[in-house]
């Protein structure tokens, strides 16, 4: 199965209800991590509604799913249009940042009493680090020379006019 474009964050550290996530331990670079993702009530898929835990925040539901992801998970990366095979990141470069990713996962559906027999395994992960800043293109400058005239870039070799 598969799940386009969701955002989500990278959970690398060891789980103590006593600590809090900034003085939990990291996980070893081969250990299991998870992926979490939220969706808003109206657009949790129904492909991961089974396994996904519901809470209420400001009076709406909101659904949290856990893909869990082993050691022999694949990473890929878009790189100029192509999707390579990449070395999987460190627990360091994933802990603490929102990705969006595309994910190729199965389900599993064993003993509900033990964790590792039920939920979502990611096969493969296609992510892209999701920065935030939307405009980070338009706000580094570049080494071209271009003209500009009230504020707009102008450059003669791409004018077409048609005539």
């Amino acid at each position: 199965m598969r799940l386009d474009k969701v955002k989500g964050y990278f959970d690398v550290r060891e789980y103590n209800a006593k600590k809090t996530r900034a003085e939990r331990t990291m996980k070893a670079d081969d250990a299991t991590i998870t992926f979490d993702v939220l969706f808003d009530g109206s657009e949790l898929p129904t492909q991961v509604a089974k396994h996904a835990k519901s809470y209420e925040k400001d009076g709406n539901t909101r659904f949290i799913v856990k893909m869990k992801i082993s050691k022999t998970c694949k990473w890929f990366e878009q790189i100029n249009g192509r999707v390579v095979c990449v070395q999987r990141p460190t627990n360091a470069d994933l802990d603490g940042k929102r990705f969006e990713c595309c994910l190729d996962y199965r389900e599993l559906n064993g003993d509900p009493n033990k964790q590792e027999a039920c939920g979502y395994w990611v096969n493969g992960v296609l992510f892209k680090e999701d920065d935030g800043d939307m405009f980070a293109d338009l706000n580094d400058p570049t080494d071209d020379p271009v003209e500009t005239v009230n504020d707009m870039a102008i450059d003669d070799d791409e004018i077409d006019l048609g005539f």
